[in-house]
């Protein structure tokens, strides 16, 4: 699994068609699920100019940017965002029974994966896991496109946890700089051998300990309605990660500012309970609920 520069990474989602902003101050925007755009890295706190913000969403046209800011007075941690950092990462510092499932992995055989045994291999651990967050969208199709081009960028990769033959759990990251995204998916009868504990266990330790990178981050908690955050955020802390309270910004285009209100909110509310499983719904009416609880600020 190789690293690049951002550079080298923004280079390669262009050649992929993605249209990746850099504003004046040079920070890049990707686009996230709905097309508004997200500051890369995701941990970044710094405050960007309120004006910059502005320009970039007439310039690009996007609906809505989204950043996480540290908190303040003024504007109250409403995130978590999930970062590790110790590059002297031990599973002798967890919990014991943290210590005990991580051992317990230990009959599975773990590997970085190639595009082709995992496009044919990954997929029950997809749609198992969509299932257990409730969410529709665990078929086949979404599948493929997700991570047919995933490999195309030399930044991406994926490890896996066998059970025999089995693909029970994998691993996606995403490795820039120094610093690593990772976010995975498991299936429902591969549970019983703590696949996720013993694959966080084995990115932290090739990341932190012997590749010396500063951040492997576990990304933010979910702005989805209906989402298992508890269940996320106990898992992601006793496996190792901080949970740093942040405020997580969302700046609207000024054309869809007249839409932030609470008839908006009580529509999707609607069609959310017509389609509960709808991931597009339920991260639309999580980040509507927190554009009309809290006046939008980009700063």
């Amino acid at each position: 699994m190789t690293s690049i520069s951002i550079r080298e990474y923004v280079n390669a989602l262009k050649r992929e068609g993605k249209n990746i902003p850099q504003d004046e101050s040079g920070t890049y925007w990707r686009r996230g699920e709905g097309g508004y755009l997200v500051r890369m890295p995701v941990f970044d706190l710094s405050a960007p100019d309120p004006a910059r913000i502005n320009r970039l969403l007439r310039s690009d046209h996007a609906p809505m940017i989204s950043y996480v800011i540290e908190p303040s007075e003024e504007h109250p941690a409403n995130a978590k965002l999930y970062i590790c950092r110790d590059q002297s990462y031990n599973m002798d510092k967890l919990a014991k029974k943290v210590r005990f499932s991580i051992k317990k992995s230990s009959v599975l055989r773990f590997e970085w994966l190639s595009k082709e045994i995992f496009l044919a291999n990954g997929l029950p651990a997809f749609r198992d896991s969509c299932k257990r967050n409730g969410l529709a969208d665990g078929t086949s199709e979404v599948f493929q496109q997700k991570f047919r081009t995933w490999f195309n960028n030399p930044a991406n990769g994926v490890i896996g946890a066998w059970k025999d033959d089995n693909l029970i759990a994998y691993y996606s990251t995403t490795a820039v700089d120094d610093w690593v995204e990772i976010g995975g998916e498991s299936t429902n009868e591969g549970l019983v051998f703590n696949p996720n504990n013993g694959l966080v266990d084995r990115l932290l330790t090739e990341f932190l300990v012997e590749r010396k990178f500063r951040v492997v981050s576990y990304g933010l908690s979910s702005i989805q309605e209906s989402s298992n955050a508890e269940g996320l955020h106990h898992f992601k802390v006793k496996v190792g990660f901080e949970a740093i309270p942040v405020r997580r910004v969302f700046v609207p285009h000024p054309y869809l500012r007249p839409l932030i209100n609470r008839f908006s909110l009580a529509l999707g509310h609607r069609a959310l309970r017509i389609f509960p499983g709808s991931r597009g719904l339920r991260k639309g009416c999580g980040v509507l609920s927190r554009l009309v609880q809290t006046s939008p600020s980009p700063g």
